[in-house]
């Protein structure tokens, strides 16, 4: 591990020397000058400015001046870890390495497994909340032979993903190495050896001697290790105890001993130290990360190397040279999903950068006067509090209008916003008024004790638990950010950037900065950043607005390119990219593998190392709760968009909850999710109601959200009316960029923040010419001869050859055992796509038949234009009993005119998928009690039928017995109507009048062995 040496004298003694210093003050001993800035190293007598309201006094201080560390820990402080709570308590609170969940106490080390069978959802109804909530106990208790009464533990030593715990009672201690992604828990002995305790006698399934397999009461198993020769004694009983001072404990996913034997073999293998490196290829837009582990051996023949657990956003993405690491039958449950063994000294995973912009370009198909006007009412718009968070909202609004008002021409009014830009933002980042004496708000004070830069007036215990400051600071350097665009002599070193530098440094900063911990609010082996400092909860860390995180590392980027900071820039890129994969793991759960069957929303609002929360920190309505993990819509918001069948999932999820598009709070926001993948629809919702909104009024959010504006919506809602979807498929080798498909056109977008023109290069061979500090827009110059003629109509309705496919990525063709003969695709793996050109579908198709082979199982999804692009269907390919042993499978879809058609494919990460032959279409054919009405599932079979002319009947038949089915309508956007289903046999209907034109939207809610499940939402318009 690293330890962190350092003291105030060596950290003033580097700023003095390298920082750019201006003249200091007669008391120097209390301000530090950056450039034409100042920060306070004492805590400043707080101007309250008049507020006497004793929640905010409370805010006001700084953290707790105890911190629980070993004398081999020292400098600036981590915090916003996992492991926080070791710190700040006399023991600590849970904590969740994760497959474990653990906690020190004075009679030693608490282990945990929160096995599935551990983990309840609830649903409080009144609330309106759901929460996932792990159990919390305690499977075992890892003791000290001579001590039951701990004094303290302390932080010891830590690295990237890493720590160990050090209990003490005097001379007789106990060091615990422990970490997230870690099957193992090491410890070692002073002045004693070891003892497992246990409440009740656990099953000793394997005996070694030295080794043992046990498995808890309620079938949990793990494996205790000591050194050849030290034998564990107590076999029987409730405590087993070995003479040794070193043993490590693991966590095993099954009663095995063939598992048990690959655990031994990196039992003696304790880690020392535990780096994430990453590397940004500009080329290729590849950010790759390099897990790698220094490990201590215990005994002669351990290897260099451990036993890594990885997290679904970790596996899912493994790089192809760490895929034959991988143990695929080596799998744990926890409450991130299922995280996967793979044992080695290092992996490494690959994503993809997708790019952000400073602002949406200037495309929209809006009336400009009418966007001018509301960028005039903005003009009164105010900040709604004077602390970091409600002044930083304020901030962001005006950055985020002024390059609006550029491209309206409105050079006075964009003017006028970066002015009061200036004006803030140069007001906070100097400690001293003009007589130059130290400032009672509106100041930075650096906390020498924890290496940290607080801001006062602080809120949401920003200084005194060091709480969300990527959330808070990222509104002031999306400001400074800004500012840049325009004017880079503002943001030079020696003038205002370097106090925006030590902003970013102290949420963000580099390895071994002597002022600040390295990557203060993000874990880099989790994917995602914690947003409470000292993590003193029962849960552990949590995360609320993801988005605020991604908004940070947005403005980052941002800023590190406007003034030229490559190792930054890639820095935050880095931050980026890995906070989008996990996001889309724990937070929206876009590949629907995490969250339980059993859970309503279709996002996770808190997410906590112990618990999943649809909840806020406030009380919050509906459309909150999902809009927390969107705001603020920026140029950096479009991954958003990304997974274009989730947007839908999540979007008809609240309607259907919500019961209209009638939203009562921040109704803007949900129009400008809506534009992700129906701009169309988001401008009809818009135009009915952003009027109804007048003057800003912080009070009434039920239009527009506070820190947002209507030109921005209206901005934002006509770009994307015009740009189409955000299409990550196509990266480029510039960062400032964005790539949309509409209707299988592109438009490639980029910015160019240099004094002179560059040329924007993209994957798929378009590039773009890109002039000095301006957006280019167009559809780039072709990669090949551009007279080459379009290819030829494809018809869908008779078969066509898998092989025969345009393009492709991932797959393979062989020769085929099917009945036809010819060749097959194959090889396909999750991600994989084929594309087909010009697909001629005329009036129209309602369902596909897929002829495919499989020896596991997988799902091919049919979009247009690209591989994320409109979805028109999905067909579910199961195991048919070998890569060869064919069947034919049909699903419906919904498609007419001329397309480019990708085959898109989904599954288990971990296997090949399916092997294809051939795929036909079947055209619509006018009938309302045709196959479209019939909807299909592995649950069940069901749908809308025996329609006339005033009735149909809603029919559900589940394929196991149901007790009982319900089915909810709404119909012409009315109220949502329920009811109980009649039971005719085995099956269940329910009759509906129908009038002309009549458009209707049914669910089902049903019983399948003792478990309600839902279905999703269906729609017939009659």
């Amino acid at each position: 591990m690293i330890s962190k040496k350092g003291s105030l004298f060596i950290v003033l003694m580097i700023v003095t020397l390298f920082l750019p210093v201006s003249s200091v003050r007669a008391n120097s001993t209390n301000t530090v000058n950056i450039g034409k800035g100042s920060y306070s190293t004492e805590l400043p007598d707080i101007d309250y400015g008049g507020i006497n309201d004793p929640g905010f006094m409370d805010q006001q201080g700084e953290p707790p001046e105890v911190i629980y560390r070993s004398d081999n820990v020292t400098g600036p402080m981590p915090t916003n870890r996992w492991w926080g709570s070791l710190a700040v308590d006399q023991f600590s609170m849970n904590q969740y390495p994760h497959p474990f969940s653990i906690r020190h106490r004075s009679e030693g080390f608490h282990v945990f497994y929160d096995a599935p069978h551990n983990m309840v959802v609830h649903e409080n109804q009144e609330a309106g909340t759901w929460h996932i909530n792990g159990a919390i106990g305690t499977d075992f208790l890892i003791k000290h032979s001579h001590t039951s009464n701990f004094q303290h533990a302390l932080v010891d030593d830590y690295n990237d993903w890493y720590v160990r715990g050090l209990l003490e009672d005097g001379s007789q201690n106990m060091k615990v190495t422990y970490g997230v992604g870690s099957p193992y828990i090491f410890v070692e002995y002073e002045n004693g050896s070891a003892e497992l305790e246990f409440n009740i006698t656990p099953e000793i399934w394997e005996n070694r001697g030295n080794v043992i397999g046990f498995s808890t009461h309620d079938n949990k198993h793990y494996a205790a290790f000591a050194p050849p020769g030290e034998n564990w004694s107590g076999i029987g009983t409730q405590s087993l105890t070995n003479n040794s001072d070193y043993i490590s404990v693991a966590k095993l996913p099954d009663q095995d001993t063939s598992m048990l034997d690959k655990y031994e073999e990196y039992a003696y293998s304790i880690v020392r130290d535990a780096v994430a490196d990453y590397q940004y290829d500009e080329h290729t837009g590849v950010v790759t990360t390099t897990f790698e582990v220094a490990t201590e051996a215990k005994t002669s023949d351990a290897p260099d190397g451990t036993l890594f657990a990885l997290y679904p956003h970790q596996s899912r993405n493994i790089a192809e040279a760490s895929e034959d690491q991988l143990l695929h039958d080596y799998q744990i449950r926890t409450i991130r999903g299922h995280m996967t063994a793979l044992e080695g000294k290092s992996f490494q995973t690959e994503l993809t950068y997708t790019g952000v912009l400073p602002s949406l370009p200037d495309v929209g198909s809006y009336d400009r006067n009418r966007l001018t006007g509301y960028l005039e009412d903005a003009r009164a718009d105010y900040a709604t509090g004077s602390d970091t968070y409600e002044l930083g909202k304020h901030l962001g609004k005006l950055a985020t209008l002024a390059p609006i008002a550029d491209q309206m021409g409105e050079t006075q009014i964009a003017e006028e916003f970066r002015d009061e830009l200036k004006s803030v933002l140069e007001d906070w980042l100097k400690a001293t008024d003009v007589n130059d004496v130290l400032k009672g708000k509106n100041l930075f004070y650096y906390n020498n004790n924890w290496g940290t830069l607080l801001g006062y007036h602080a809120a949401h215990g920003s200084a005194i638990r060091i709480n969300d400051h990527h959330f808070h600071y990222g509104y002031f350097v999306k400001a400074a950010a800004e500012i840049a665009r325009t004017d880079p002599d503002w943001a030079a070193e020696d003038n205002w950037g370097g106090m925006i530098d030590l902003l970013v440094r102290d949420f963000a900063a580099g390895r071994d900065d002597e002022l600040f911990p390295y990557l203060r609010m993000f874990d880099p082996y989790s994917g995602n950043s914690w947003a409470d400092g000292l993590a003193t909860f029962d849960s552990g860390n949590n995360q609320e607005s993801s988005s605020e995180a991604m908004h940070a590392w947005t403005n980052t980027i941002l800023w590190a390119e406007a003034t030229g900071n490559t190792e930054l820039r890639d820095r935050a890129i880095y931050l980026y990219t890995t906070e989008m994969s996990a996001i889309n793991e724990y937070f929206f759960d876009v590949h629907q593998e995490i969250l339980p069957d059993e859970y309503g929303p279709e996002i996770v609002t808190i997410n906590w190392g112990g618990k999943m929360d649809f909840a806020t920190w406030w009380q919050s309505g509906l459309v909150e709760k999902y809009a927390i993990s969107w705001l603020p819509f920026h140029g950096g918001s479009l991954y958003l968009g990304h997974h274009s069948d989730y947007v839908e999932r999540a979007y008809e999820a609240i309607r259907a909850e919500n019961g209209s598009t009638d939203w009562n709070f921040w109704s803007n926001m949900v129009w400008m999710y809506r534009s992700l993948i129906d701009p169309e629809d988001a401008v009809n919702q818009m135009e009915a109601k952003i009027d109804d909104y007048g003057a800003f009024d912080p009070s009434d959010e039920s239009i527009i959200e506070r820190g947002s504006t209507k030109a921005q919506t209206y901005h934002w809602i006509h770009n994307l009316n015009v740009l189409g979807r955000v299409d990550p498929s196509i990266t480029a080798d510039h960062p400032i960029y964005a790539v949309f498909n509409q209707d299988g056109e592109r438009t490639y977008v980029a910015y160019n923040y240099s004094n002179s023109p560059i040329t924007v290069n993209f994957s798929d061979g378009h590039s773009i010419t890109v002039d000095a500090n301006s957006f280019n827009i167009g559809n780039g110059d072709e990669p090949d001869d551009p007279e080459q003629p379009d290819p030829e109509e494809r018809n869908p309705y008779t078969t066509i050859q898998a092989e025969s496919f345009d393009q492709m990525s991932g797959i393979q063709i062989e020769e085929t055992n099917d009945e036809s003969g010819g060749e097959n695709i194959g090889w396909i793996s999750n991600g994989d796509w084929v594309k087909y050109e010009n697909i001629n579908f005329n009036q129209g198709a309602s369902s596909v038949s897929v002829r495919a082979a499989s020896d596991n199982s997988g799902s091919i999804e049919f979009r247009l234009g690209s591989q994320t692009g409109h979805l028109i269907g999905t067909v579910d390919i199961s195991n048919t009993g070998g890569w060869q042993q064919w069947e034919t499978f049909s699903g419906k879809v919904d498609v007419e005119g001329i397309h480019d058609l990708y085959l898109v494919f989904t599954g288990n990460s971990d296997y090949d998928l399916m092997n294809v032959n051939w795929f036909e279409f079947s055209s619509n054919n006018g009938d309302d009690n045709s196959d479209d009405n019939i909807h299909l599932h592995n649950h069940y079979t069901a749908g809308i039928t025996n329609i006339t002319n005033d009735v149909a009947t809603l029919f559900f038949q589940p394929t196991i017995d149901a007790v009982y089915v319900d089915v909810h309508m709404i119909i012409n956007n009315g109220q949502q109507l329920n009811y109980r289903m009649d039971k005719i046999g085995t099956d269940w209907e329910h009759i509906v009048k129908l009038s002309p034109d009549d458009a209707i939207n049914y669910s089902f809610t049903y019983e399948r062995e003792g478990i309600q499940h839902s279905t999703d939402w269906f729609s017939f318009t009659r």
